[in-house]
This record gives structure tokens, sequence and C-alpha cells, in this order.
């Protein structure tokens, strides 16, 4: 539950400062969390955008082909 706290940053702040009270080194692994997160999302952005893409190139490439069959 907490880590999907940290990845919607719900409250994140407040879980980040308990831990450092504890772990005054736990900010690196915070950091490295939110990058990992960071790079999932833009590749998701990514492929969403290659595939919207692609599928426009495809139904471009279809009606190419049906108007050259009249």
């Amino acid at each position: 539950m907490t880590l999907f706290q940290i990845i919607i940053f719900d409250n994140w702040l407040e879980i980040a400062r308990d831990v450092m009270a504890v772990y005054p080194w736990s900010w690196i692994l915070l950091v490295i969390i939110n990058l990992i997160v960071a790079i999932i999302c833009e590749s998701l952005v990514t492929i969403t955008e290659d595939k919207e893409l692609q599928n426009d190139l495809e139904h471009q490439a279809l009606a190419k082909l049906k108007g050259e069959g009249r």
C-alpha cells in the first residue's frame, strides 16, 4: 500500500519524512523509486503514441488501397 501511495503521490512526503527519520539515507531509495516510476510512465506514453501512429498509418494505407481499387 505504501508503494502505491508513493507511485500516485498520495501523501508520499509524509511517508518519506517518517522513513527518513529512522533511515536518513533512505532518500536515495525514494529518488530511485520515483525515477523508475517516471521511466515506466514515459515508456507507456511512448508506446501509446507509437500505436496510435501505427494505426493512423494503417488506416491511411487502407484508404489508399480502397481508392486505387475503384
